[in-house]
């Protein structure tokens, strides 16, 4: 794969195929392969389940790094 590209340019099927990879630290480097990438549905899925278990209310805010590119995309029908 491209060392440049966007999440857009995948497919949410290869998405779910990457792992988490630490490219300098040792200590992190023993997850290497062990976390794959999450949806945000079953992101919010896990998180609403653990504020039921522990009784508390949890709050998400959501990041998204270019939301014009995106917001363009999705109108263009991408």
């Amino acid at each position: 794969m491209a060392a440049d590209w966007f999440v857009c340019d995948v497919t949410l099927a290869r998405i779910q195929t990457l792992c988490a990879k630490s490219p300098n630290h040792p200590a992190a480097q023993r997850y290497d392969g062990l976390l794959k990438v999450v949806t945000l549905q079953r992101f919010l899925k896990l998180i609403k389940q653990k504020s039921i278990v522990s009784v508390r209310t949890v709050a998400v805010y959501p990041q998204i790094k270019n939301p014009t590119y995106h917001y363009r995309l999705w109108k263009a029908g991408a």
